[in-house]
């Protein structure tokens, strides 16, 4: 995981999306953008919060997420897989995997415009918990393929 401002994380990114994410703000249209087919693509939609309680959590093995928020705020939760209960076989289609959390403490990153969240590979996340007043607010996340990382941090489970 690296979190950080959005000029801080630009070295780090591959270049067509660290060129195209400067595009966005809180009234980017809803919608998907593929930079590069099947490998790199962008998805703008709303969120309606949630409780960190009862919250699936998730890992991807194929794909590293960059999760910002456009406007509002949430809570992303992280943590170990070893502290998480599987709830499901993977789906290769859908490259995700979901998880329960027994309720143990785990890290809390809260996100607001301008900072970004790069979740690697393999690491077990909850996105979408209620930070603030709990009102629905636009995101962005773009996927990643591991094959576009660069080795060190956020290259996590390859």
């Amino acid at each position: 995981m690296i979190c950080g401002r959005m000029e801080e994380m630009n070295p780090i990114l591959p270049e067509q999306l660290a060129a195209a994410l400067s595009g966005y703000s809180a009234d980017s249209p809803i919608g998907k953008t593929v930079l590069i087919e099947g490998k790199l693509w962008i998805s703008v939609f709303d969120v309606a919060p949630g409780p960190a309680a009862g919250k699936l959590w998730e890992a991807h093995r194929d794909f590293a997420d960059l999760q910002m928020v456009l406007s509002g705020g949430e809570y992303c939760l992280l943590d170990e897989s070893s502290q998480c209960i599987a709830a499901g076989e993977y789906d290769a289609q859908s490259d995700c995997r979901f998880f329960t959390h027994p309720g143990a403490e785990c890290t809390a990153v809260r996100l607001i415009p301008g900072v970004a969240l790069l979740i690697g590979v393999g690491e077990v996340h909850a996105p979408g918990v209620i930070c603030g007043d709990g009102a629905p607010y636009r995101k962005l996340v773009a996927k990643i393929h591991r094959e576009l990382l660069p080795a060190g941090p956020g290259a996590a489970g390859r």
